[in-house]
């Protein structure tokens, strides 16, 4: 079983750093075959065949019909994915202790066969949440600094704490593997 750092899901959230950690199963591991499927390869410019305004299939057979002919790869699926949301001073070993509880507590719930929705609901802690920002402002930072831009300052405080939450962000997205953790019989493991 391990924890890996999903990108899609790291953002700032409410001027914390939010960070998306996945946990896979590994082929040793029990239920290994419900999380390891088959998935089409779309092409480049993806179906080709009449659709609606909104992108849709005109014709659900024929698009049904060519999703079948796509070739296939198989793929891991995660069985878990769960957002932690931390200070931008948060360390290294700091985002390590967070993927190893997640990876200790949802995973070795898993193993049980436990409901992950009520562990959660058991261990559930608050977030960390500096400020009340709407997620507007937080993407128009975000997205600046993404692209290499100084942000428009919203209030010189709360700017500067968005801005480092997010540089904290691009940061742990650029070293993902550096985070990687296996659980091993006994303990959590990060890969080096």
């Amino acid at each position: 079983m391990r924890a890996v750092i999903e990108p899609t899901g790291c953002s700032v959230r409410r001027g914390a750093v939010q960070i998306r950690i996945d946990l896979f199963l590994d082929e040793k591991d029990a239920r290994y075959k419900e999380h390891h499927i088959q998935v089409p390869v779309l092409p480049e410019g993806g179906y080709q065949g009449k659709v609606d305004d909104m992108g849709q299939p005109v014709d659900q057979k024929d698009f049904d019909k060519w999703m079948k002919s796509l070739p296939k790869v198989w793929q891991d699926t995660p069985f878990h994915s769960h957002f932690i949301q931390l200070s931008p001073d948060a360390t290294d070993a700091d985002v390590k202790k967070e993927v190893k509880k997640v990876l200790d507590g949802f995973g070795g719930e898993y193993e049980k066969g436990g409901d992950l929705v009520a562990y959660y609901h058991r261990n559930k802690k608050r977030h960390y949440k500096p400020f009340n920002v709407d997620a507007k402002t937080e993407a128009l930072v975000f997205n600046a600094l993404r692209e290499g831009k100084t942000p428009a300052l919203v209030g010189e405080t709360i700017s500067k704490h968005l801005v480092r939450s997010a540089i904290r962000v691009l940061d742990i997205v650029a070293r993902k593997d550096e985070f990687k953790a296996v659980l091993g019989t006994k303990s959590v493991r990060f890969i080096e």
